[in-house]
């Protein structure tokens, strides 16, 4: 039976790792693996790297994150896994809540925030570090234990400490919660004597205690499960964490489009709206220009015009080029656009810019052969006018799609 891994953390985590997620799907552990989470702490860097590997190797990907939990009584790790795509969402949610929230304690969401973007997630008590893992370590009574056990879809359990390893699987087994075992990997395969050295150096650098761990092949991940829970009913138990639970957790997680597709169908969908619009504003724009009676070198430039921005991708831009100018009018502001876009028609008529290209001869055929020209149109300002639009855009965007650009204003 291929093995599935539900934690793992990479270069991009918040947590010691020397290994990529490249390494993480091509490693020799990862050839007997049919599924790997990706479980960076505080960071998702690493999903799109890990899409491109997992799909090159024949791995599914399961979208995961790792992070600290703060409650009355303790903070702790707790380890999320995306069901569906609503999950994945919620997963960016909680990210987001983490750098908002970020303090003197470091980055943390508390139970109650959890808990408002459960849905599509499998909650996993994390073996390292995690809330059962630490109440067991603190001496909590067993009814702390099932009450806290019973918030989670299931629990981890790492190869060691053996203490609380043993107690995570009692626990698991009264409680009946799937138990899945996990490996703490820090390096790919056999790692040298100089990686070593590099993690214990930085691992002293950054006062931490991690060991380094290597990423072991199933066969070997078992065995050392293996020599550490001998007791009678405790064989069975680990056969189960190793294999069958994982894949009782699998089972729930559906297929989703990548990361990649999602956002290549956005901007397409984006886009057809966008184009839509623009076409709507600028073929108003040119009637009332001509007075209802558009010469024929204007329509026939208009539409050579739109086709071009249309197979481009790029009436976002030109609808947001507009909004920027009418804002700066709004504001009693000057400004001037520059390079290629300033001999186009359609911002003409649109009214960024104030001299029609046509009477002057321009053409901004040039500017249709380099797409990167079309997403950093530069827009030129005083800094009253530059800190004043920078706060609109970003009010009504949420971020800044423009290049604007400071100069003295007389």
């Amino acid at each position: 039976m291929k093995r599935i891994e539900l934690h793992t953390n990479s270069y991009y985590s918040d947590k010691l790792s020397f290994l990529f997620p490249e390494d993480i799907f091509s490693a020799k552990a990862a050839k007997e693996c049919k599924a790997i989470a990706v479980t960076d702490h505080n960071s998702i860097f690493s999903y799109a790297k890990a899409e491109r590997k997992a799909k090159n190797k024949g791995i599914s990907l399961i979208y995961g994150l790792s992070l600290d939990c703060i409650d009355k009584d303790d903070r702790y790790a707790v380890t999320l896994l995306a069901k569906n795509v609503i999950g994945r969402e919620n997963i960016y949610r909680i990210v987001s809540l983490l750098e908002d929230d970020a303090c003197s304690v470091g980055k943390a969401i508390t139970m109650a925030q959890l808990q408002q973007f459960r849905e599509g997630l499998l909650v996993g008590a994390s073996a390292i570090g995690g809330q059962l893992s630490r109440a067991i370590a603190l001496r909590k009574s067993e009814a702390y234990l099932k009450k806290a056990a019973a918030f989670y879809d299931y629990i981890e359990i790492a190869p060691e400490p053996y203490d609380i390893g043993a107690k995570l699987m009692k626990l698991a087994k009264n409680c009946g919660i799937t138990l899945c075992a996990v490996q703490n990997a820090t390096m790919e395969g056999r790692a040298e004597p100089e990686e070593y050295h590099a993690f214990k150096a930085v691992a002293h650098y950054m006062a931490i205690d991690d060991q380094a761990e290597v990423f072991m092949p199933a066969k070997e991940l078992e065995e050392s499960f293996k020599e550490l829970y001998i007791l009678p009913g405790e064989q069975s138990l680990i056969e189960e964490a190793l294999y069958n639970g994982p894949e009782r957790v699998f089972a729930e997680i559906e297929e989703m489009p990548s990361i990649c597709e999602t956002m290549l169908n956005g901007s397409k969908s984006l886009h057809s709206e966008s184009i839509h619009v623009l076409r709507e504003a600028v073929y108003e724009a040119l009637e009332k220009k001509y007075d209802g009676a558009p010469n024929q070198e204007a329509v026939e430039r208009t539409q050579w015009e739109l086709s071009k921005i249309e197979e481009c991708e790029a009436a976002e831009q030109f609808m947001l080029l507009k909004t920027a100018a009418d804002l700066l009018r709004k504001n009693n502001f000057g400004y001037r656009l520059t390079g290629a876009l300033a001999s186009s028609f359609v911002l003409y008529l649109l009214g960024v810019n104030e001299f029609d290209p046509m009477q002057m001869g321009l053409w901004p055929a040039h500017l249709f052969y380099c797409r990167d020209n079309l997403l950093h149109p530069e827009l030129w300002m005083s800094k009253a006018a530059k800190n004043a639009l920078t706060k609109e855009l970003n009010d009504i965007y949420g971020h800044k799609l423009i290049t604007i650009c400071e100069e003295m204003w007389d």
